[in-house]
């Protein structure tokens, strides 16, 4: 069996995506008061490590790059069929409430920056 491997700048494609998604959740943080922390939130579809590597270099030289950064995984929004309950999970996540089926009310944000601290 032949081993695959990913067409070239495939990978390259995807951290555009991400660097792009990140560039404008960031964008708008500038302009404002100086920023002390800040959360990037990471959602199921975002690849974690492009983000993360991204960071540096998308707010060198702004108020951004001083900013204490703590990046954080999100899942999508959920329902459970049983009991009702509302948590975050995938498609195959079971309820934590009764364990029943849930089903994805909407979706996380693929990258999202957020204020903690000013």
């Amino acid at each position: 069996m032949r081993s695959r491997s990913l067409p070239s700048g495939a990978s390259g494609s995807a951290s555009v995506h991400e660097q792009g998604l990140l560039a404008k959740a960031a964008a708008r943080l500038l302009g404002g008061e100086p920023v002390r922390a800040i959360r990037v939130s990471i959602g199921p579809r975002a690849d974690r490590d492009v983000v993360e590597m991204s960071w540096p270099n998308l707010v060198a030289g702004t108020p951004l790059a001083e900013a204490e950064v703590t990046f954080a995984d999100v899942r999508d929004p959920m329902v459970c069929l049983e009991c009702a309950a509302e948590y975050e999970g995938s498609t195959l996540a079971s309820c934590p409430a009764c364990g029943g089926n849930g089903l994805p009310v909407g979706l996380a944000p693929d990258v999202d920056v957020e204020v903690v601290e000013r």
